[in-house]
């Protein structure tokens, strides 16, 4: 019997050896062209998801205000100054409990309805807050450092649910022209929906494809609510 010396069986390795890298080159041209697709996908996600964020974000101010228990104003409302709101804003006034109490800001006076609250949080900002406005403009105007006092205003920045909305809109009416605006390359497509806080779709835009390869991310978000109420939400989005 005609045996296999030692350089027949290096021969042999080499060419097992040659042969595993062609299968692995080739198993590379085969999966290489999934996973360029798949860099882009991620790719315009993250920048979409950074463009959505900035463009339904925008600052709100909460000014916390103490009424003196010394102070009983002799009219159905209080004109309030010297807060963290601004011409221009929207505002929304709470009581501590959460309902919201009438107002109308007139910069920069405020007129609050007297409620006998002692604690007010007024949160401002230039988002079309849907606030209860107050109808009459005479009013007993407190003093601030000794009928009421600014214990503090907090100015951050947060999504907003009626920028969502907005967005909604924009993408049925002008979807080439928000896809321009976002950045996203002619040759993608695009949908979003809105989680809210209950874990219910309370906003979805566009439609998702029967077929083909969908790209998905979530979004955690802080947002606001159309009567200043801060909440946690989910901006999901899909790319294809």
């Amino acid at each position: 019997m005609k045996r296999i010396g030692k350089r027949g069986s290096h021969v042999e390795m080499m060419i097992s050896f040659s042969l595993f890298i062609l299968f692995l080159m080739s198993m590379f041209v085969i999966i290489q062209p999934s996973l360029k697709e798949k860099g882009d996908k991620r790719a315009v996600l993250d920048l979409l998801s950074e463009k959505i964020y900035e463009n339904i974000s925008s600052n709100m101010t909460l000014t916390l205000i103490k009424i003196e228990d010394t102070y009983f104003p002799t009219k159905d409302c209080i004109e309030l100054q010297g807060g963290g709101w601004e011409s221009g804003e929207k505002v929304v006034v709470k009581n501590i409990p959460g309902p919201q109490i009438a107002s109308t800001l007139s910069y920069p006076d405020l007129r609050v309805d007297w409620t006998s609250d002692k604690l007010l949080k007024i949160y401002s900002s230039p988002e079309n807050l849907e606030n209860l406005p107050l109808s009459s403009s005479d009013c007993a105007a407190p003093v601030e450092g000794s009928d009421f006092n600014i214990e503090s205003i907090k100015k951050e920045k947060y999504a907003f649910e009626l920028n969502l909305a907005k967005l909604k809109t924009d993408y049925e009416s002008s979807y080439e022209e928000l896809k321009t605006y976002l950045d996203v390359p002619s040759e993608e497509e695009f949908m979003f929906s809105f989680i809210n806080s209950g874990g219910t779709i309370s906003i979805e835009a566009g439609e998702e494809p029967s077929s083909g390869g969908i790209y998905s991310k979530d979004i955690p978000i802080i947002y606001v609510d159309n009567q200043a109420g801060i909440a946690h939400g989910v901006i999901r989005l899909k790319v294809w």
